[in-house]
């Protein structure tokens, strides 16, 4: 077994670890949290695409940004700041959601009640409800996330309530985020309605730096804890996801501290990853037949 194997386990408890680095709180579990947002320039660039859009009442987004991007992270945010604007705002996944389901769970969402069990009446009630507050100058914000995994009939779904933003101009804004690169083969009329799109592309290696060293700083940790080297190996490992990066950088932190280290250096992320890579994929041994 690796000497580091056992800074995989979760044997330790969080105080020698925050003792040891001098945390407050613990970094990466909370990187998911909207209160600890880091706001990278790839970040940044979506999150004003977004809300541009539904700032100047525009009918459709796309949001793009494969697993571990921090695409859910940022809907998040949209939803909360839109609450704030005092806008209506609906933030669903759409995983399983099936075209029956989804307008029914619309009309819940936007507080019509009862809620129709009728798929027609549901859609109806939907738009009479995005009239009514288009007839006061309110928008209402609906955020889809997950549109590659929609169930069946969901992207008709979709589509259909796309096009229902043509009918209240101005008081509907759909946003759209999919792992993909471009919206599923069934989605060609949505994609013709798209106004606006944002990409979250992997970060480099100044960037993960400075998420890394933020996220550090928000829990306590002012020091350097990473050298030059390990930021660059950590660009390496993670590819630049953020999700990756999280994961790598506190079993890193948590190795360092089993081998009494003041900092982390690019040997001791080389050693983490090598036990994170699955048991198939290691190096096996010469096999010799007689």
């Amino acid at each position: 077994m690796s000497r580091f194997m056992t800074t995989l386990e979760p044997i330790r408890g969080f105080g020698m670890y925050a003792s040891y680095w001098g945390l407050e709180t613990a970094p990466f579990s909370k990187s998911h949290d909207i209160r600890h947002f880091h706001e990278s320039e790839v970040h940044e660039e979506a999150l004003s695409r977004l809300l541009y859009l539904i700032e100047e009442r525009r009918r459709c987004g796309l949001l793009c940004g494969g697993p571990g991007t921090g695409k859910s992270l940022l809907l998040k945010i949209v939803d909360d700041q839109v609450r704030r604007s005092q806008r209506q705002s609906v933030l669903m996944n759409l995983p399983g959601l099936t075209g029956e389901e989804i307008p029914r769970r619309l009309a819940q969402e936007l507080g019509i009640y009862p809620v129709p069990t009728d798929i027609f009446r549901a859609w109806t009630a939907v738009e009479d409800h995005l009239l009514s507050m288009l007839a006061f100058e309110h928008q209402a914000v609906v955020i889809f996330d997950g549109l590659e995994r929609a169930g069946s009939g969901g992207l008709e779904a979709v589509e259909r309530l796309v096009q229902l933003a043509d009918n209240v101009a101005g008081g509907l804004t759909v946003i759209l985020a999919t792992r993909a690169e471009r919206l599923p083969a069934g989605a060609a009329r949505v994609a013709e309605q798209i106004d606006l799109r944002a990409d979250l592309i992997p970060l480099d290696t100044t960037q993960i730096a400075d998420y890394v060293t933020d996220i550090l700083a928000q829990c306590g940790r002012t020091d350097v804890t990473f050298t030059p080297e390990a930021f660059r190996k950590l660009a390496e490992l993670s590819e630049g996801i953020p999700r990756a990066i999280d994961r790598l950088a506190d079993l890193s932190m948590l190795a360092a501290m089993s081998e009494d280290m003041p900092y982390v250096d690019e040997s001791i992320l080389e050693q983490v990853a090598a036990e994170l890579q699955p048991q198939s994929e290691r190096v096996a041994q010469p096999v010799s037949f007689s």
